[in-house]
């Protein structure tokens, strides 16, 4: 039997997510009181957790959270233009809490191909790239090894893994090997030796809910009108409008 708690939940939010579609267009304060506070207090609470009581996609959770650490980490590390560092930093904030928001609810796949097509430090995803965007892209690569044991290869070895497989043109991946250069890090060498940051990440090799929790409140409380908290108000919109029909449909058969 479904949990009452997340049934009750669902029912409440296809009238908070048909009110968010449409005030979130308005003012902040008006997107504040109607998206902020019903994520936080029915949607998130009673929608993050599976039909056996435990956060879904938890694994996947606690895998983006240590990678969000060895990214911050690495930024401060090999970045020497200050500016570019300030820049970097203020997006490592952000970087990947989307997926930890929609980790939440959706499936893992859905949440991984939303990603990619709708960050521009992601070479996939078809956006127009900035030269910030492609040090993210860097910096996304490099520390990789540091807290990922299925991508063990730094910025330098994975571009030319991508360029052997046909996926990058020599000419996009010099751009990348620029900044690289820039960065002091154009050669192939293992992350995992870096002592002072396995020792620095190692604090965070048991990750809860809650730490969890805590990024992804900050995230749209900050950014209420972010293009995961849209995808997230339609998605629900939709789910519940269905469930709704289902609910409908079963009663009067």
């Amino acid at each position: 039997m479904e949990n009452p708690v997340r049934f009750f939940a669902q029912r409440q939010t296809t009238v908070l997510c048909g009110f968010a579609c449409f005030f979130r267009k308005i003012s902040r304060p008006v997107v504040s009181c109607v998206i902020i506070k019903p994520l936080r207090g029915f949607i998130i609470y009673a929608y993050m957790r599976g039909d056996e009581g435990s956060m879904k996609n938890f694994n996947w959770c606690v895998y983006t959270y240590r990678h969000r650490k060895a990214f911050m980490y690495v930024a401060e590390k090999i970045i020497p233009d200050e500016a570019l560092k300030k820049e970097i930093l203020y997006r490592a904030e952000v970087h990947d809490v989307d997926k930890l928001l929609l980790y939440l609810f959706f499936d893992q796949k859905e949440v991984q191909d939303w990603h990619v097509l709708h960050q521009p430090h992601h070479l996939e995803s078809g956006l127009g790239k900035s030269y910030v965007d492609l040090a993210e892209t860097v910096i996304d690569y490099e520390c990789a090894p540091y807290t990922k044991p299925d991508k063990p290869l730094n910025a330098y070895d994975f571009v030319h893994k991508l360029i052997s497989l046909g996926y990058l043109t020599k000419e996009k991946a010099e751009t990348l090997f620029g900044i690289m250069r820039s960065f002091g890090i154009d050669r192939s060498y293992d992350g995992t030796k870096d002592a002072a940051g396995m020792e620095y990440l190692r604090q965070f090799e048991e990750v809860t809910e809650e730490m969890i929790l805590f990024e992804v409140f900050c995230y749209i409380h900050k950014y209420p009108e972010s293009e995961a908290v849209e995808y997230l108000l339609k998605r629900w919109k939709k789910k519940s409008l269905h469930r709704q029909n289902l609910c409908y449909n079963n009663i009067t058969s």
